[in-house]
């Protein structure tokens, strides 16, 4: 696996069919690394002027190459998909970067912010599962991961 690595300067001029067969999208995706922030703050809900949902993720680049990713795709699940929404991503990352605390905001409408947020006084939020889609570009290729969460309650923030 790591000849792979060595070798990328030297493959980085041949055809993309060969550099397909060499590096295959199965490898890209197991050469990034992404999970939930581990913070309390990883999945919020913010209340003020307006409810959103801010989404915070951490990103780590295992690659021989520079990674771009572009665009994220977030499923917040419910039982059933409760938010779904994809927003634009500019981030770069070199070589053994990692990147923490990369954000991404939906507002919610009044039926999400009631399931997510409940009214009752005793009541807490939900746990929910975060399926979340990293659009990445490398110039071995285009390709998405997709990450899977465990169940996670989100964190209500009144005002700041």
């Amino acid at each position: 696996m790591e000849l792979r690595k060595t070798l990328y300067p030297v493959l980085a001029f041949t055809p993309q069919t060969v550099q397909r067969s060499i590096y295959p999208e199965s490898w890209l995706k197991e050469h990034v690394y992404s999970n939930l922030r581990q913070h309390e703050e990883a999945l919020a809900i913010k209340t003020h002027p307006i409810p959103y949902i801010e989404l915070q993720v951490d990103v780590e680049n295992f690659l021989p190459t520079q990674l771009q990713i572009f665009g994220m795709h977030v499923e917040i699940w419910l039982g059933k998909p409760v938010i779904q929404f994809s927003t634009f991503v500019s981030e770069s990352l070199r070589p053994k970067e990692k990147r923490t605390g990369m954000n991404c905001i939906s507002f919610l409408n009044s039926f999400q912010a009631e399931i997510l947020n409940p009214t009752k006084k005793d009541s807490v939020p939900p746990n929910v599962m975060v399926i979340y889609t990293l659009s990445c570009r490398t110039p071995m290729g285009i390709f998405e991961k997709t990450v899977k969460s465990t169940w996670v309650a989100p964190v209500i923030l009144l005002k700041r």
